[in-house]
């Protein structure tokens, strides 16, 4: 019985650390994501790439779809 409470509480502290872990990343590669249509469309050469910002890249940075509905996991 104590050997399977044991189990159950390391499957469940394992998979919750790879959901953070997942989350953490994801979280980083849209951070990055951001900086980089930043850096293209507002940095020093803004002016030379002017026009590259799309609908979609608008809405992907507040979490929407192009037509206004937030995105879902």
């Amino acid at each position: 019985m104590a050997k399977q409470l044991v189990r159950q509480v390391l499957v469940k502290s394992l998979a919750s650390y790879f959901e953070r872990r997942h989350r953490r990343e994801r979280m980083r590669a849209l951070q990055a994501r951001k900086q980089d249509l930043a850096d293209a469309n507002l940095g020093e050469n803004a002016g030379k790439t002017r026009g590259n910002l799309t609908v979609t890249d608008i809405a992907g940075l507040f979490g929407l779809h192009t037509r206004g509905r937030r995105f879902t996991k």
